[in-house]
């Protein structure tokens, strides 16, 4: 999917589980079967420090687990080491080092590294001047610095992959409709409704209600006390007027607001839909959606008009209307 999708593009891809990339690894494994649980110990500690600092570490590991697998009949397992060899609970197995390093020689594609240990094989294959990471790979590079300096190597740029919300001409014109925007989409729905409302002019029709109501009070009012001076009945048929009056005008009144209501119906809807689109389940768009949501709709194209209007060197949220 990724060939076809970048088809057009001079990038490279490249499958880690290649044989050939698998025996390319053989050294950066081998260097990690040879010195035990150290880099584990390296990043703990910088989690450690992280932690301390008020961040939340993303790599946590275990003090006897190691940062790589082995396949064993076809399941990836999990290996410990318990200071004099290497364990595979899940598989009844056990190693030496240098059993466990004969067996890297013997079959490179039954190891594969961890999320700890793969930058540093990553890095050994293709010694890269720069990562271009999301935000949870850029969280936990923040825990590598220590192995890299330990294996003396130099640790990559990590560069924060540019960000974008895909939208529409309609959908733009929605959010302009209800004066809301991109940013706001992770506002709650009620906190969303609330600041739509007040971005919508107020009703004239209850305003003129309301002061109109004021005018017609006032008359008769005026009436059935000209009246009482006169004829007590004529003025207490006024005062009747009056109330009836006050029952038709509230009529008049509810009226409007069920009209506000439908107003209010139709914001909401028009909410639920800018959400759906820019904030699914209150997740950023990219999280939820794939791409082929949107290649069903524009085509391969859109591949290319996303690229030629993705700014790299912004590290704000990039707006790209389809």
């Amino acid at each position: 999917i990724l060939t076809r999708l970048f088809s057009k593009t001079p990038l490279l891809i490249v499958a880690p589980h290649l044989p050939e990339a698998r025996a390319a690894a053989v050294p950066a494994l081998a260097r990690e079967i040879e010195e035990p649980l150290l880099t584990t110990r390296l990043v703990n500690e910088a989690g450690s420090r992280l932690k301390a600092l008020g961040f939340s570490p993303q790599i946590v590991k275990g003090d006897d687990e190691c940062c790589f697998f082995v396949e064993v009949e076809g399941r990836r397992c999990k290996v410990l080491y318990d200071g004099q060899q290497y364990l595979l609970p899940e598989a009844d197995q056990q190693f030496s080092v240098e059993a466990m390093r004969s067996l890297l020689d013997e079959a490179p594609e039954r190891f594969s590294a961890n999320v700890a240990l793969r930058p540093l094989v990553q890095h050994h294959l293709f010694h890269a001047a720069a990562y271009v990471a999301g935000p949870g790979e850029i969280a936990y590079w923040a825990q590598l610095r220590g192995a890299f300096e330990h294996w003396g190597e130099p640790m990559p740029v990590v560069y924060p992959r540019a960000q974008c919300t895909l939208t529409s001409p309609k959908l733009n014109q929605l959010l302009e409709k209800t004066g809301l925007t991109l940013a706001d989409m992770s506002l709650s729905p009620e906190e969303l409704l609330d600041r739509a409302l007040r971005a919508r002019p107020a009703d004239p029709a209850r305003a003129v209600l309301a002061q109109r109501r004021k005018d017609i009070r006032a008359a008769i009012d005026g009436l059935r006390g000209d009246l009482a001076e006169h004829n007590a009945v004529a003025s207490d048929m006024a005062e009747s007027l009056g109330r009836h009056v006050e029952e038709e005008l509230d009529r008049i009144d509810r009226s409007l607001i069920r009209a506000d209501a439908e107003r209010v119906q139709t914001v909401q809807n028009q909410i639920a839909r800018l959400s759906t689109a820019f904030a699914p389940a209150r997740k950023p768009q990219e999280r939820v959606y794939t791409i082929c949501s949107f290649l069903f709709e524009h085509g391969f194209d859109v591949i290319q008009r996303i690229l030629d209007q993705l700014d790299i060197e912004s590290f704000q949220m990039n707006e790209i209307e389809l």
